[in-house]
């Protein structure tokens, strides 16, 4: 007696086609996520800085792998659904995924001098006394994490606008009557040695949220990281939301760069860049100048008569059939 035959059922067709369309979906969802980068970022901001990051790479990359807690808190700001600061952690998190950090420099060595500075501006003894177990950031604000960045490039500086390159120094300059902008008396302004000649915007905006809330997310000496990010980045925020228009809000300009090599990735100082451009330019017959040369004042080679001959000697080694050198 034959079996019954097991009928098809349509449903298990279509769970199977649902499968496969979701496999498809989320493999598109990860190719795309490298489009839905900016085009600025390709196209103009990777020219000019040898590594681009939204600010949400760059404080993961720079956070060292043992700090579980913080990295976890950068990571899953504004994607919780139980939150009670659910619409301040959206903005936060909106603001690190669409900021952008071009880093120019990558140097421990200048790393630990600008945190020796910053303790000496801060005139913090030991940073063990601050030591915060919670992972809460510590009692230094944004505005002098800001003040101080401005402090160290003016006093690297020795012209009277200091780092005017920089945006953050723009509208200020050292203070005359003061005798050297690393002393601490007789300033007329929040920093030390240096005066305001007018508003900096870009200053202010370094100092309001959502800035403050971003070096609470840093925690223990997270003004390191926020230091090093001010003074070696070029940080680019977005104006208008999905308009794919960003204003420099803190580095030196764009203007002042140059463009990275495209064999070793390196920015090469204007003179050197200058000198190769000028060594590759072709240049006519009149502009070769002979440099002084001994074979242009030797004695002519003279003939069995008497007169002059011409052309190379035989003794010469392009002469020779041997090819040996005499």
């Amino acid at each position: 007696m034959a079996g019954k035959r097991k009928r098809k059922r349509p449903g298990n067709a279509l769970e199977r086609g649902e499968k496969r369309q979701k496999v498809s979906s989320s493999s598109t969802a990860n190719g795309s996520a490298t489009t839905k980068d900016p085009v600025v970022k390709q196209a103009l901001l990777a020219q000019y800085y040898p590594r681009v990051f939204t600010l949400r790479e760059y404080l993961l990359c720079k956070l060292p792998s043992t700090s579980k807690i913080r990295r976890k808190k950068i990571q899953c700001v504004g994607r919780g659904k139980n939150s009670e600061h659910a619409e301040g952690d959206h903005n936060v998190s909106e603001f690190l995924d669409q900021t952008l950090v071009g880093e120019l420099v990558c140097n421990e060595r200048l790393r630990e001098d600008q945190w020796r500075q910053w303790t000496v501006f801060s005139q913090r003894a030991d940073d063990s006394n601050f030591a915060n177990v919670s992972g809460v950031g510590g009692g230094y604000s944004q505005s002098e994490i800001v003040d101080f960045a401005i402090w160290l490039l003016f006093s690297k500086s020795g012209t009277m606008n200091g780092g005017a390159q920089h945006l953050l120094c723009q509208g200020f300059r050292k203070d005359i009557s003061s005798r050297d902008v690393n002393r601490d008396e007789d300033f007329t302004s929040a920093i030390p040695g240096v005066v305001s000649i007018y508003p900096n915007s870009n200053v202010t905006a370094m100092k309001v949220s959502p800035w403050p809330q971003v070096l609470n997310l840093l925690g223990k000496e997270g003004e390191r990281l926020m230091i090093a990010l001010i003074l070696d980045c070029g940080i680019f925020v977005e104006v208008g939301k999905g308009r794919g228009i960003y204003h420099q809000l803190c580095g030196i300009p764009m203007g002042e760069l140059q463009t990275c090599s495209p064999l070793n990735q390196k920015i090469l100082p204007g003179s050197l860049l200058k000198s190769i451009g000028e060594s590759q330019t072709a240049k006519a017959p009149s502009n070769i100048a002979f440099v002084r040369n001994r074979m242009l004042y030797a004695r002519a080679a003279l003939n069995a008569q008497g007169g002059v001959r011409f052309g190379l000697r035989h003794i010469r080694e392009f002469n020779s059939e041997s090819g040996e050198f005499y």
